[in-house]
């Protein structure tokens, strides 16, 4: 994480990469980030979202709730898998059961099967999110927009609503002042 970030360290995603590469096969956390870089095209790779799919799955599978709350963006976009709308839920609703985090739709993307003028099929990273907080809100997205789920604005409602509370508990502000 050093290298992928300069954090302590000069920024070298290549070496970064070569050692997720070397942890993944018994560490799930170097599974999901390396996954991540393959997603992204760091380290001196091209973007390969199947790739990337697989590891996340192999990472999701041991475990890894980044790594399940990505595999459901995945799957809710169609990036690198098949887009199944069942599948994001099932991923995300894992997600929700294991703390930490990474990858968060947005906004602007298309999450259904059709293309929409300026809609954009890249994932936005959120530093400082966690995956249940994320995939809580992904729960709302998808409940939103009837993706895998029945549509449901009030269902769509309590998933934010939860989202936002378990945010605010992880940021120590449990009361919701804003600081």
């Amino acid at each position: 994480v050093c290298f992928e970030r300069g954090a302590g360290k000069p920024k070298d995603t290549a070496r970064a990469r070569q050692l997720y590469k070397r942890a993944a096969p018994s560490c799930p956390t170097a599974k999901a980030n390396l996954a991540a870089m393959i997603q992204r095209g760091e380290g001196g790779v091209t973007p390969d979202p199947k790739q990337a799919a697989v590891l996340y799955e192999e990472a999701a599978k041991d475990g890894n709730g980044p790594a399940m709350n990505n595999l459901g963006v995945l799957h809710a976009t169609g990036t690198g898998v098949e887009q199944n709308g069942a599948e994001a839920v099932r991923w995300f609703r894992k997600a929700v059961e294991v703390p930490s985090g990474v990858f968060v739709l947005n906004e602007k993307h298309a999450i259904d099967n059709t293309e929409k003028e300026g809609a954009t099929r890249d994932l936005g990273e959120v530093p400082g999110r966690n995956s249940v907080a994320a995939a809580l809100f992904n729960l709302g997205l998808l409940s939103e927009s009837g993706v895998g789920v029945p549509m449901s604005a009030q269902s769509a409602a309590r998933w934010f609503a939860l989202a936002a509370e378990k945010a605010m508990m992880d940021s120590g502000n449990a009361e919701g002042l804003l600081i």
